[in-house]
Parts: structure tokens; C-alpha cells; sequence
């Protein structure tokens, strides 16, 4: 899949001050469902099939993206993530940084999931009220926000966010102060 990045697009059209205050659903917000080269289907917003939804939103000159990305990867392999849509969004994309593309990092790191690349505006990232990177939204199988926190989460942290998650319950989720302001 990270293979088709340089393919993928989100332009999600209009901000909500529902999505930005951490409220309300993925229905506020206008998401198109990408297709990447390989003729799938890539789509973050409320049709899920049913699923918790992670969407995480790194940027590849992040010190803190750069140490997150491989826990995620290690929590994907161990099964953490197994009945959960988790997709990327890479923004603040930046030719001069490190890591770039960030299409070839987050391959050489095995990032399983799909990957989004947010456009020149940083119009995703803005939709979705992000703060910090690495930025998360955890959004309940109904499509209803669970919650959002940035930095470097804790393993069990995040663990314990996950199970939540598949559970439907409220999220113990904080912010970690291990973390890169969003410019």
C-alpha cells in the first residue's frame, strides 16, 4: 500500500466545529474515498464497514512521528490493532526535511496500513483540529469521536485506548508532551 502514496490525495472539503472541539461524528466532516494505484479503495470518514477507526497523522521530519511509527508497527504485528481500521495521514510534508518522501519512510518502517497524504494546505489536518504531531483521532464504530491525543503515547496507553476502542467505551486518552507543534 505505501507503495501507491504518491497516489493518494485527501481533500477533505469543509472544517466542523463539532469535529475540531472533539464532538459530534465523522459525518461533519467531507471525506472522499481515494484511489490509490493499485485500484483499491482507501477511505477515512464514517462508513468504517462497521469498524473503530485510528487515524493517525505524522509528518516525516517528526522526531516524535520518527519514534511513534515503529511502537505502531510493533503494536500491528503483536495484533493490537486486529478489528480496527487504522489509517495515515501524512501532512506538513517538506522536500528540504529529513525522511523525505515520506512515502519511502513509512515504507522502510513497514507501515502496514493505508496512507493518505494531506495536500499543500494541510487541509485534512486542519479538518480534523490537529494540534501536534504525531496526532490521533480514535472515532467509535458508530462514527462518533472517542477522542484525540498527540505526542509519543505510551504503549499501554495506547493498548488500553485500543481495547477501549472495540469496546465502545470512553477512552482513558491523554496527550504526551513528546510531541512537534504543527506549523
Amino acid at each position: 500500500m505505501a507503495d501507491a502514496f504518491a497516489d493518494f490525495v485527501n481533500t477533505a472539503s469543509r472544517e466542523s466545529q463539532d469535529i475540531l472541539s472533539g464532538k459530534g461524528n465523522l459525518d461533519d466532516v467531507d471525506i472522499f474515498p481515494l484511489q490509490p494505484g493499485n485500484g483499491s479503495e482507501v477511505t477515512i470518514g464514517p462508513d468504517s464497514g462497521g469498524k473503530p477507526q485510528v487515524i493517525v497523522f505524522v509528518a516525516h521530519w517528526c522526531p516524535h512521528c520518527q519514534a511513534e511509527v515503529p511502537r505502531l508497527v510493533q503494536l500491528a504485528d503483536d495484533g493490537v490493532f486486529d478489528g480496527v481500521q487504522v489509517s495515515a495521514v501524512a501532512t506538513a510534508t517538506n522536500e528540504q526535511a529529513d525522511n523525505y518522501p515520506p512515502s519511502a519512510w513509512l515504507k522502510n518502517e513497514k507501515w502496514p496500513f493505508p496512507v493518505l497524504a494531506d495536500d499543500a494546505k494541510g487541509t485534512a489536518a486542519q479538518a480534523y483540529g490537529l494540534s501536534a504531531f504525531p496526532y490521533f483521532v480514535m472515532v467509535h464504530a458508530d462514527g462518533t469521536v472517542a477522542g484525540r491525543g498527540t505526542g509519543e503515547l505510551p504503549e499501554d496507553q495506547l493498548q488500553a485506548n485500543i481495547k477501549a476502542l472495540k469496546a465502545g467505551e470512553d477512552l482513558p486518552i491523554a496527550s504526551s508532551s513528546k510531541s512537534s507543534a504543527a506549523s
